[in-house]
């Protein structure tokens, strides 16, 4: 049956931006190619979200890391370090909106062999409808299984060709992969098999042992649009849900401090992903104001990061715990700082690190943004993805 996806994007409600802002989108290209000018993408700065070979990799390197771990070959998607559920995680970013309306679902098809094992035709290669630059895109795909044993090579390589073929399709799994220059993924250090967790360790067993938090990568592919190969990153399946035609929103809890120009700034400690986060592709970034009461716990040995935080006026504490604790919590807000009382450890005190602990602060603190991301949850407490 002949796909009609591609007609449900003439039928769909633009939904205009809110008057007075443009609407726009910045891709895993734009991050590159402004990460000179270090212009501000929504919140973060080009050059934070994106290493370029040889250059420090955020988060492993000082003020965060005791020690500069430098991105090896290739350029990587900066793997922030975050919160779930109160255990320690990781994602990447790799398209952001701002004031935006929500994109689509669109198909990418896949040259099959059998509906029975959905078995991808030799030298085939998948089909986008639109590439990063168009209005419609977005990194979310309906897979859509194209019957062509017999197909060739470079039959296929638009969606005019595989729609004017008029070969039986079957509905696939929602899928995400970024369109994105060649040569990138997550950032791997120096002689690294992997992209690691900026802090937690596998096995940690204190400062000096453990095995680093390592993640897969994402997977380099070249897809055709419009009878270009273009190269993605294929981020997997099930990653989002769909809701008819729409990615289904989450949000994405970051926290921030009153900038000087009447903004926010973002906070450079976790951020809190959404309780699915393997399945919560598609977030608005939520800014955490701190109440009055709270603080961010810093281990006595990040000195860098204290003088960072405390340079943006926000208060930090220590606390008497083991060096992995010290290590998992590191960033974490602390509601109220009165629980640590006399020699007491983290263990007494309400930690903002899930989302049933930061809702109830209300909206005088939890402020929505027009931010919208698309982002890759690498690690997400002991589970790798």
């Amino acid at each position: 049956m002949r796909s009609t996806w591609w007609l449900g994007l003439l039928t769909l409600c633009a939904c205009a931006p809110p008057a007075g802002l443009e609407a726009k989108l910045w891709t895993v290209e734009d991050f590159l190619r402004l990460a000179p000018q270090r212009k501000d993408l929504g919140g973060w700065r080009a050059d934070q979200l994106v290493t370029l070979e040889g250059a420090p990799i955020p988060f492993r390197s000082p003020p965060h890391g005791a020690v500069e771990v430098k991105q090896g070959r290739g350029y990587g998607l900066t793997l922030f370090p975050a919160f779930a559920q109160g255990e320690p995680a990781a994602f990447l970013i790799t398209e952001i909106w701002s004031a935006h309306p929500r994109p689509w679902l669109q198909p990418a098809w896949l040259m099959v062999s059998s509906f029975s094992d959905y078995a991808v035709v030799e030298g085939t290669k998948a089909v986008f409808p639109v590439d990063a630059y168009g209005s419609f895109y977005s990194p979310f795909w309906v897979a859509e299984f194209v019957l062509a044993p017999g197909a060739a090579e470079n039959q296929y390589t638009s969606s005019k060709a595989v729609l004017d073929a008029r070969l039986p399709m079957q509905a696939g799994p929602l899928v995400y992969s970024a369109v994105a220059p060649a040569d990138g993924g997550a950032v791997v250090g120096e002689g690294e098999a992997g992209p690691v967790h900026p802090w937690a360790l596998r096995e940690d067993v204190g400062l000096d042992g453990g095995e680093p938090m390592s993640a897969k990568a994402p997977d380099n592919g070249v897809a055709w649009i419009d009878g270009r190969e273009v190269p993605y990153l294929g981020l997997g399946a099930g990653r989002v849900k769909g809701y008819g035609q729409l990615p289904m929103e989450s949000e994405l809890f970051t926290f921030a401090v009153g900038g000087s120009d009447g903004g926010r700034e973002l906070l450079p400690i976790p951020a809190v992903l959404p309780q699915e986060p393997f399945a919560s592709s598609y977030v608005r970034r939520v800014d955490v104001l701190l109440p009055p009461t709270a603080a961010v716990f810093v281990p006595q040995d990040r000195a860098a990061l204290t003088e960072a935080l405390g340079a943006l006026g926000v208060r930090h504490v220590s606390a008497p715990v083991d060096a992995s604790t010290a290590r998992a919590k590191l960033g974490v807000v602390i509601r109220d700082v009165a629980c640590l009382g006399l020699d007491a450890g983290l263990g007494a005190c309400a930690l903002l690190d899930s989302p049933g602990a930061i809702e109830p602060l209300g909206p005088a603190y939890v402020i929505p943004t027009g931010t919208t991301l698309a982002i890759d949850v690498a690690q997400a407490g002991g589970r790798l993805e």
